[in-house]
């Protein structure tokens, strides 16, 4: 399971806590700044991987409100239709994007219970293996089966116009 973080570069210290509390719980956190590609345009990038992500979490401190980025990404994640995971400062959850959405709210001082709350909810919403398997073997497609059954379709048509011309 990948996450998108969205999140102002000041708020780095709580990022870094929750990159490191999704990784104790096999889940990837994408951040921007930690995946440089030099010479693609940043857009793309921020672009292809909020579409590309299982969800989106959003740090909405007064550094992240204030951020033209931060507001771009959640507009993208939105437009997605991404499960977006909010994490907003006390005062910071009237975002019109995100307006009906349930917020964890986080104390940037203290991060640890919001980031704990998050993580709870992401470890809830991963799949467990054997839904894995399950996805995975639905969509495989058996062709020789198709094949059989489309031969046998034809064979009893046949059947039928010879014994209707007699």
């Amino acid at each position: 399971m990948m996450a998108f973080v969205s999140h102002s570069t000041r708020d780095r210290a709580i990022v870094d806590k929750i990159k490191e509390t999704l990784h104790a719980n096999d889940v990837q956190a994408y951040i921007a700044e930690d995946s440089p590609e030099p010479g693609r345009p940043l857009a793309d990038k921020i672009r292809e991987n909020i579409l590309g992500c299982d969800l989106f979490i959003v740090i909405l401190t007064m550094n992240g409100k204030r951020s033209k980025f931060v507001q771009q990404e959640i507009g993208i994640a939105v437009g997605g239709n991404k499960h977006i995971i909010p994490l907003a400062e006390k005062g910071m959850d009237t975002i019109p994007l995100l307006k009906g959405k349930e917020y964890i709210h986080i104390d940037p001082d203290k991060p640890d219970e919001a980031i704990h709350s998050a993580t709870a909810l992401i470890c809830r919403m991963k799949p467990k293996k054997a839904e894995v398997v399950i996805v995975h073997e639905a969509d495989e497609f058996d062709w020789g089966m198709a094949i059989g059954v489309i031969a046998l379709i034809i064979s009893v048509f046949a059947l039928c116009l010879v014994a209707s011309k007699k």
